[in-house]
């Protein structure tokens, strides 16, 4: 009886957050294990997790347990988080620089090979309308390179 004489004491808003809340949650937890498990039927299944979350409470095992699984939930949501933003940055960082350092300077050396290319075809060729047309694609493919080059200055 003195386990009763002990909750009239004690105030009710206390009352739900140290006997009530912890008995629902250590009932739910053994009574899915149990029921997981499959070892018993569902009748037994409820009387077990009944009396073992009755006894986790009574004893104030679920306290301690409670206060070891929040420190440790804590921790490991601190320490995940600095896992997946290190990754984080690491991953953005390669394909950022990829992008700026990678395909932009293979258009860029492309471009200018396509003008050198054109440049010794403008040598070539000895006929007036044809070195008009090459110099206009001469002029379209160096302004295309101007651009790539600002590009690659704003980006780095």
């Amino acid at each position: 009886m003195a386990l009763f004489e002990d909750l009239l004491t004690v105030p009710p808003k206390e009352l739900i957050y140290t006997v009530f809340i912890p008995f629902i949650i250590a009932f739910a937890i053994f009574w899915g294990i149990l029921s997981a498990l499959k070892i018993f039927d569902k009748k037994v299944n409820l009387i077990l997790a009944f009396a073992i979350a009755f006894a986790a409470t009574y004893y104030g095992a679920f306290g301690i347990v409670s206060t070891y699984l929040l420190n440790l939930s804590a921790n490991l949501a601190v320490t995940a988080f600095v896992i997946i933003f290190i990754l984080g940055i690491v991953i953005w960082s390669i394909f950022t620089l990829q992008d700026v350092f990678g395909p932009t300077d293979k258009k860029l050396m492309k471009t200018r090979e396509k003008i050198e290319k054109l440049y010794s075809k403008l040598d070539r060729t000895h006929d007036p309308a044809k070195q008009r047309a090459i110099e206009k694609q001469i002029r379209k493919e160096e302004i295309k390179e101007r651009l790539q080059e600002s590009r690659d200055r704003r980006h780095r």
